[in-house]
């Protein structure tokens, strides 16, 4: 949809993408339309569009980060059910690191992490 005295020429792919016409934002190439979104919001601010681009990406980051330490924390439950030190361990020690990484990088609270590896290695303890 095109507002009323704007011509075509005028409107910028951040707009093209938000109505779902025209050619797509680098973003949403890789699957990082702003139309993704509940609501979509059309900024006229150039600098503004590109924050809404950007902090789209560091969403979609930042969503498969949480989601690796998910799963790293999983398979020090999976390897403690088995009764499986080394392997424990081993796991525990990646998830640690994972979670030290992502902290560092503002994904968790520095405290969260420190909880999360203390909740790990605690697991892992019980089966030695």
């Amino acid at each position: 949809m095109i507002a009323k005295g704007r011509s075509l020429c005028y409107i910028h792919e951040v707009d093209l993408a938000v109505s779902g016409i025209g050619t797509p934002t680098p973003g949403s190439i890789r699957g990082l339309s702003i139309r993704n979104r509940k609501e979509p919001h059309v900024a006229n601010i150039k600098s503004q569009k590109k924050r809404i681009i950007t902090a789209e990406k560091a969403r979609v980051r930042n969503r498969a980060v949480r989601s690796e330490l998910k799963t790293a924390v999983k398979a020090v439950r999976t390897a403690v059910e088995a009764k499986d030190v080394e392997t424990a361990q081993a796991a525990a020690n990646k998830a640690g690191k994972l979670l030290d990484k992502a902290a560092s990088k503002g994904i968790i609270h520095k405290n969260q992490a420190a909880q999360r590896k203390s909740g790990v290695q605690k697991l892992v303890n019980t089966i030695k």
